[in-house]
């Protein structure tokens, strides 16, 4: 290595550095204006817990026996407590016969003509 080359290394360690200092800086900077200056003090974070069903009497009951012959109830309490999930909303499916597309969306009350309006009320399942 040349003594220029040398030169033109230290040169761009010392930019290299500078930056670096400045970048610390701002992120000390942003941390305080964010509230996150105590992150080196703060203790381990208490691990995610899901909130959906906080209660036992949220969730639906199992069904034990259920065959072909079972009532149409039995069936859909059977399903549901398999696929567990929203009872304030439920999806119905759609098919666009001009395009030949099709899919599932949220119930609205009035129709999917109100299913993009900001004030729209989605119709709870009931079994």
């Amino acid at each position: 290595m040349t003594q220029s080359d040398e030169q033109s290394f230290e040169g761009e360690l010392a930019e290299a550095k500078s930056e670096l200092a400045e970048l610390r800086a701002e992120n000390t900077r942003l941390r305080g204006l964010l509230g996150l200056d105590d992150r080196a003090t703060v203790g381990p974070r208490t691990a995610w817990k899901p909130t959906l069903f906080t209660s036992a009497e949220s969730m639906v009951p199992v069904v034990v026996a259920v065959d072909r012959t079972s009532s149409a109830a039995a069936k859909v309490a059977l399903f549901r407590s398999l696929f567990v999930g929203r009872d304030d909303v439920y999806a119905q499916r759609w098919d666009n016969e001009r395009s030949g597309k099709s899919g599932w969306g949220p119930v609205v009350r009035g129709g999917w003509a109100n299913a993009r309006r900001p004030d729209r009320e989605y119709l709870p399942y009931k079994p």
